[in-house]
């Protein structure tokens, strides 16, 4: 990596940390640019070199924050022999993550942010199973090795239903 790479890269991570910051401090409908920028001493222009707006810091917020969630949750999984040990594991990480970032959270799972729009099929959605995907394999390991019945199937989901 180059100098000036590894430079744009702290200058990228420091803008997300502001952004970060302001949010937990004041919540998603006080993020914007201008308060970023100041932030970090720039000028809210000067954001456009490294983001191509709000919404894409808002992204990339939302991204690291499924990040930093599948991370603990896959952590605290790990390491007991009993898939209903790590299933439990990861459930209370999902829940300790929540407690420990509720801004974040609520960022993830609860407000969407006025006028925001997430990426279609984008990073967010990738990120999003990210976290998800933990349980999925803990859930598949529990019921073909036996340790938890599946459950019965139940009807057929009507995909043509509006």
């Amino acid at each position: 990596m180059t100098r000036r790479e590894r430079l744009r890269e702290e200058l990228v991570a420091e803008i997300k940390n502001a952004a970060r910051t302001r949010l937990n401090e004041a919540g998603a409908a006080e993020l914007s640019l201008r308060g970023i920028a100041r932030d970090v001493g720039m000028s809210p222009a000067s954001l456009y070199t490294y983001f191509d707006g709000l919404d894409d810091v808002i992204t990339a917020l939302i991204v690291d924050s499924f990040d930093d969630q599948a991370a603990a949750i896959r952590v605290a999984a790990a390491g007991a022999r009993s898939v209903q040990t790590r299933l439990r594991r990861a459930t209370v990480a999902y829940r300790d993550w929540a407690h420990k970032h509720p801004e974040e959270f609520r960022l993830l799972y609860e407000s969407p942010i006025a006028g925001y729009q997430a990426p279609e099929d984008g990073p967010t959605v990738d990120a999003a199973i990210r976290v998800m995907t933990p349980f999925m394999e803990l859930l598949h390991e529990a019921w073909t090795t036996g340790e938890i019945e599946a459950p019965p199937p139940g009807p057929p989901i009507d995909t043509k239903a509006t």
